[in-house]
């Protein structure tokens, strides 16, 4: 099993990723989403022949398992920065995109009912000068889901 494969090589590499709404962070999140709503494999046409991309559910990047030797890696077979940065869980299908928007309002409804504040407090913080633009979209959501 691919999957039990890729777990037995420990965590995932680090990269310097995308924290910011300004720099990824909701491409990030999409791409977690995809991979925890859909795990089967992918079959890329610039994948050299046996490989495979798999969505780890854990981070939302691809990792690639090639099906005749079962070597797993994090590194994109053939592809010239294959090793220098993730590659993330891409659209695939409606159904799968459709999954992922349900689960991501689910987490951010959830999230949401952690901070009681009232519409007054939440327009009054959307007034003030946030600083961090994850958390003015979070009183945004907030704010809406009321």
């Amino acid at each position: 099993d691919a999957a039990a494969a890729a777990g037995s090589d420990g965590e995932p590499p680090s990269y310097a990723l995308e924290l910011t709404t300004n720099d990824g962070a909701a491409t990030a999140f999409l791409a977690n989403l995809r991979a925890m709503t859909d795990q089967k494999p992918i079959q890329f046409a610039d994948l050299p022949e046996g490989w495979l991309a798999i969505p780890d559910k854990r981070t939302g990047w691809l990792y690639y398992w090639h099906q005749a030797s079962n070597e797993v890696t994090w590194a994109r077979p053939g592809h010239p920065n294959g090793a220098e940065k993730p590659f993330w869980t891409p659209a695939t299908t409606w159904g799968v995109e459709v999954a992922a928007l349900t689960k991501a309002k689910s987490i951010l409804a959830e999230t949401a009912a952690k901070y009681p504040q009232s519409l007054e407090e939440d327009d009054k913080l959307l007034q003030s000068d946030l600083s961090d633009p994850r958390v003015r979209f979070m009183v945004l959501v907030r704010r809406d889901e009321k």
